[in-house]
């Protein structure tokens, strides 16, 4: 469906025309062109998901598509856990817990991980709507992507070289973070218990 950003119905009308696609009536856009998240799109083109009641299911699936030819991931929704080099489009909108793993063993990354995915789905799962999950959960292999060497650069006494880095990112209260001493299963509900009861000591990104 082909969605423009137009100022009333007959220009609205032309642009359709003008692309030969199927476009939803602009009284029906007016709502979604409103909608916080989809405000926030820069890029042209871009694909927004929406489910059959016009409700947001991923603002930013140009990419997801892209990687995904054969729809093995349809419709492209929220991951539990994701690769922040690869789409670090929640980052800004959602607090985050962060793993880079580094030079974590084998075993130990995969029951970090493991439970970042099982944290980040009960979360999905328990909001009410997208834009009310509390958390999402992000890794990247190393701090050397184009991301995570941004986000490692901002943090004061980041672990230098190879070594993991457990962190909380909350960048929508203007750019805060909590490193955690240590990289464990156990710390990241901890992390997550020290956020929710307002006891954790955040910095500002650098």
């Amino acid at each position: 469906m082909y969605v423009t950003a137009q100022k009333n119905t007959p220009e609205h009308a032309r642009a359709q025309s003008s692309q030969g696609m199927r476009a939803a009536p602009y009284s029906a856009l007016i709502p979604l062109l409103h909608h916080r998240r989809v405000r926030g799109i820069s890029g042209i083109p871009s694909l927004v998901i929406l489910n059959p009641e016009l409700g947001i299911v991923s603002s930013n699936a140009r990419g997801r598509v892209t990687a995904d030819p054969s729809g093995n991931e349809f419709p492209w929704g929220p991951r539990s856990l994701t690769n922040i080099d690869e789409d670090p489009s929640d980052v800004n909108e959602f607090v985050a817990i962060y793993l880079i793993k580094g030079s974590m063993g084998e075993d130990e990354a995969s029951a970090v991980m493991d439970e970042m995915r099982k944290l980040g789905q009960k979360y999905i799962d328990d909001a009410p709507e997208l834009d009310a999950r509390e958390f999402v959960f992000y890794f990247s292999e190393n701090s050397n992507g184009r991301v995570a060497s941004q986000i490692t650069e901002s943090v004061e006494n980041a672990p230098s070289g190879d070594a993991p880095m457990l962190m909380l990112l909350d960048i929508p209260a203007g750019g805060k973070y909590y490193l955690h001493s240590e990289v464990s299963v156990g710390a990241i509900q901890t992390m997550i218990n020290s956020y929710k009861d307002g006891t954790m000591q955040l910095s500002s990104l650098g």
